[in-house]
C-alpha cells in the first residue's frame, strides 16, 4: 500500500507566499516612509495623504502576518500506510508516529478517536481540523 498523506490545512504554494510576502514588506516599507516624509517633515509624496500611507502600512502588515500564518501551516499533516500512522496536529510540539502493531484498542468517540497502545499510553486524535472526506477514509483505514 502506497502511503497516504494528508495536509491539515490547505496551503498556497511556498513560491506564491514568498512573492505574496516581499510585496507586503515593499507595502509596509512605502507606507513608512509616506508617513514619517509627511508627517515628520511636512513633505508629501506623490501628493497623498497620510491616511493612504497608513493604510498601506496596515494592510502590509496584515499580508505578512497571513503569509507567516501559511508557511506555518505546511508542517501539519497526516500520513499513514500498512505499517504506520504519523501525524503532526497543532496541539503537537512534533509529529507522532505510531506502529500500528503497537496499538492494543481504537475507539471512535464523537469528535475523536482514543488509541489505546501496548504501553498503556492513550493517545487521542481529534476530528475538528478535518473534513468528513478524510475522516470517513481515516475511519475505514483504522476501523477496516
Amino acid at each position: 500500500m502506497e502511503p497516504r498523506r494528508f495536509q491539515l490545512y490547505k496551503t498556497n504554494s511556498q513560491k506564491q507566499m514568498r512573492i505574496y510576502l516581499v510585496f507586503c514588506i515593499v507595502m509596509i516599507v512605502l507606507g513608512l516612509v509616506g508617513l514619517i516624509s509627511e508627517l515628520g517633515f511636512n513633505y508629501r509624496i506623490f501628493n497623498l495623504q497620510s491616511s493612504v500611507f497608513f493604510a498601506l502600512t496596515f494592510q502590509g502588515a496584515i499580508g505578512v502576518y497571513i503569509a507567516r500564518k501559511n508557511n506555518d501551516n505546511i508542517k501539519y499533516f497526516v500520513s499513514w500506510d500498512e505499517n504506520e500512522l504519523n501525524y503532526h496536529l497543532p496541539n503537537n510540539n512534533e509529529p507522532v508516529n505510531i506502529r500500528l502493531t503497537d496499538i492494543r484498542k481504537i475507539e471512535r468517540e464523537s469528535q475523536k478517536i482514543r488509541i489505546e497502545l501496548k504501553t498503556g499510553e492513550v493517545k487521542y486524535f481529534g476530528f475538528t481540523y478535518f473534513f468528513s472526506r478524510f475522516e470517513l477514509r481515516f475511519l475505514i483505514f483504522l476501523m477496516g
